[in-house]
């Protein structure tokens, strides 16, 4: 069976610096947001990990970013606390309205991080 080919892309729009500012701003308000609501729930470690991602990505708006330096802030992306996996157990038991909440902007936030990784955006021909 021959394998399926891929429809072929071209770059839509490449980012710009005045966007990547925004980015980075957008990520350190999501992480803050994060860690404010996993802290006052006794998540501490995951909290640590999202609050030094945001104090990363606010250094950078303070001080000029390189490519290298925005995979950096938005590689290794804090996973979040473990009850937020699929496989975890009891991962489809009725949560409460914070762990929705801390999801919710979880996904906001490596929604951002894979914007930040990029250097363009792609579109199908």
């Amino acid at each position: 069976m021959a394998e399926e080919e891929l429809p072929p892309r071209v770059i839509d729009h490449v980012f710009t610096s005045e966007e990547r500012g925004h980015q980075l701003g957008v990520l350190a308000r999501l992480c803050d947001r994060l860690a404010d609501v996993l802290s006052e729930h006794g998540e501490g470690t995951a909290a640590d990990q999202y609050r030094a991602r945001a104090q990363a990505a606010r250094h950078l708006l303070a001080t000029g970013f390189t490519r290298q330096d925005l995979i950096d802030v938005a590689s290794r992306f804090p996973s979040g606390p473990g009850w937020l996996h699929p496989k975890a157990f009891g991962f489809h038991v009725r949560r409460a309205r914070w762990q929705d909440e801390v999801e919710g902007l979880a996904a906001q936030a490596s929604s951002m991080a894979t914007d930040i990784r990029a250097v363009a955006t792609l579109r199908e021909l």
